[in-house]
């Protein structure tokens, strides 16, 4: 009884709830999450088969994810993106980190970059990337960005988003970064692969080592 007594008063003063199970006065529960995550896998970032991938072996990078972009799933990304719930990204890397068998080594985190133009008040990917490397242990460097304002990606059909430029995502130019890092991309959703493949090309270009990418869900094309 006590207990709930402290959940309603935490509500009345921080009006949050659990996006799984609706408990209140939490930003989510850590069981609630795990258990969203427990189907999640890796897969080839290519193709979006299964890692290793026998079609494109090294050519190719493990893609984990936590579970498919849908439900549940879904409504937490869009309460951290337009609920505007910074602490919910940390609690996300945080989950993603006890359920996906990230292997290393890994050096570095980088999140996706924000849309240029973007009304959001902060980068949904660089939160979930704080949380992943809270708990991994590994630093977050938020060094990319968008070369032009684009239209957003989320309203675009699988080909469309296949079709993005290359050399549309960029390397920040007053940002240091250690040499020699092994680094891990992070994103909230993956759909196509297309964007963190465009990731990828800018951090190598600067002579960094991708090893993989991290997402919490796979849109439905995906998979």
């Amino acid at each position: 009884m006590r207990q709930l007594i402290v959940e309603g008063l935490s509500h009345l003063l921080w009006p949050v709830e659990c996006p799984f199970c609706k408990r209140l006065g939490v930003v989510a529960c850590d069981g609630c999450m795990d258990l969203a995550l427990s189907e999640g896998g890796t897969s080839c970032l290519k193709c979006m088969g299964k890692y290793p991938c026998p079609v494109h072996a090294d050519r190719s990078l493990p893609l984990y994810w936590g579970a498919i972009h849908e439900g549940k799933v879904r409504e937490a990304v869009h309460l951290l993106k337009y609920g505007h719930i910074k602490s919910l990204g940390i609690k996300m890397g945080h989950a993603l980190a006890r359920n996906l068998p990230i292997e290393g080594p890994i050096d570095a985190l980088v999140p996706v970059p924000l849309h240029i133009g973007s009304v959001r008040p902060f980068n949904q990917a660089f939160e979930i990337a704080k949380g992943l490397g809270q708990a991994l242990g590994v630093p977050v460097f938020d060094v990319l960005s968008w070369r032009e304002e684009l239209s957003c990606q989320v309203s675009k059909s699988p080909v469309e988003r296949r079709m993005l430029p290359e050399g549309v995502i960029v390397f920040k130019d007053d940002v240091k970064v250690p040499d020699g890092k092994g680094i891990i991309i992070v994103d909230d959703v993956c759909t196509t692969g297309t964007t963190i493949e465009r990731c990828r090309k800018a951090l190598e270009k600067k002579g960094f080592q991708v090893v993989g990418a991290v997402v919490w869900s796979l849109g439905g094309s995906s998979k």
